[in-house]
């Protein structure tokens, strides 16, 4: 049995924005939510934007559909966590 995973879902850039990114240790994936599908790197510790590039071993995978469902659902607007120190 494969172990769960852990991901960092990142705010969009655009409220239009039909891209959110996720992050996990070993992963980096960028999920087109109109399309159903993910641009998603090659497994490697310390993962960053640059390793989204097919160049780079990233590669179009499915996504769930109940899963692209639960992230349209998500506010994924920026938010302040910390407005600064008093």
């Amino acid at each position: 049995m494969r172990r769960a995973v852990e991901w960092t879902v990142y705010p969009r850039d655009q409220v239009a924005s039909p891209y959110v990114v996720i992050q996990s240790v070993t992963r980096i994936a960028r999920i087109d939510l109109t399309r159903n599908v993910a641009l998603l790197s090659h497994p490697r510790k310390g993962n960053a934007f640059r390793h989204l590039a097919p160049a780079r071993g990233a590669v179009e995978v499915p996504v769930d559909p109940d899963l692209v469902a639960r992230l349209r659902g998500l506010d994924l607007q920026p938010q302040v966590i910390c407005k600064g120190l008093s």
